[in-house]
């Protein structure tokens, strides 16, 4: 599961990249769309942020061989991260250019890549990605409630209300659906477990990071380029269908990995005499 949601994740940043860039030409008054726009920019930032982030995790990964502690091997990987994040603010502020086209850095696409590296070059990576995830919780409920904050309630008493209840309701249905119907197709096509083939699409779920991050981005962009109704209902539909996702998700997760036997039944057991 943790492997597929990994792949997942990965997808889903270049996907959007891609689809994002193409939407921001369509959204963009008197300006034509090209090739240039709707592939090059997206594959030349997809790349350079792949390289940015490989660059980074080879780096950290060559200085735990002189840091030795915990202590310093996660301020490394810390740095590495704000130096992601650095980068992509810089670039999409200043107008970088690589070859004379303009692209920006995908600080989730960088970061990725920068744990993707670590983790496969250090045996010892997963003593610092435990450090590092006593200091996270924080910071995720700090990034959901700057999302949370970001979403204009009031666009469910408008016009655009019910458009907005329609596109979640049907965002939430058909993307279950295609998580199940993918895992089940394809787990199925390489004669995976029966288990896996049964339950591995209903742990798939809840949705949250990677998906509020991205609504985000989107948010804020058209926002910059005037369209803030159209910002509005991006994060509206997506913050809603987390919530749902979130409420039901885990739930449907915990039921499927208990039926499959990848964790213990909570329903206390019978003793014979």
């Amino acid at each position: 599961m943790i492997p597929v949601v990994a792949f997942d994740d990965a997808i889903a940043l270049i996907a959007f990249a891609v689809l994002f860039s193409i939407s921001r030409a369509i959204a963009s008054p008197n300006v034509s769309i090209s090739i240039l726009d709707v592939l090059v920019i997206p594959l030349l930032e997809i790349v350079l942020s792949l390289a940015l982030g490989a660059a980074l995790g080879f780096l950290v990964s060559f200085g735990c061989r002189f840091f030795k502690s915990r202590a310093n091997r996660m301020i490394m990987a810390i740095t590495a991260i704000l130096v992601v994040v650095g980068l992509t603010i810089l670039s999409s502020q200043q107008n970088w250019q690589f070859w004379g086209i303009n692209f920006n850095f995908s600080a989730l696409l960088g970061c990725m890549m920068i744990g993707t590296i670590f983790i496969n070059m250090r045996s010892d990576a997963s003593l610092t990605i435990e450090r590092l995830d006593h200091f996270t919780p924080p910071l995720y409920m700090l990034f959901f409630v700057i999302s949370g904050a970001s979403l204009n309630i009031t666009i469910f008493a408008s016009n655009i209300g019910i458009l907005v209840a329609i596109v979640a309701s049907i965002y939430v249905v058909m993307r279950c659906v295609g998580k199940w119907l993918g895992a089940y197709v394809s787990s199925k096509a390489t004669n995976a477990d029966p288990k896996v083939q049964k339950y591995l699409g209903f742990t798939l779920f809840p949705q949250a990071g990677v998906a509020i991050g991205l609504s985000t981005t989107a948010n804020q962009v058209f926002s910059s380029m005037g369209l803030q109704k159209e910002a509005d209902l991006i994060l509206a539909v997506i913050l809603t269908a987390t919530i749902v996702y979130e409420l039901v998700g885990p739930v449907i997760t915990k039921i499927a990995l208990t039926k499959s036997g990848d964790i213990p039944s909570s329903k206390p057991q019978k003793v014979s005499a």
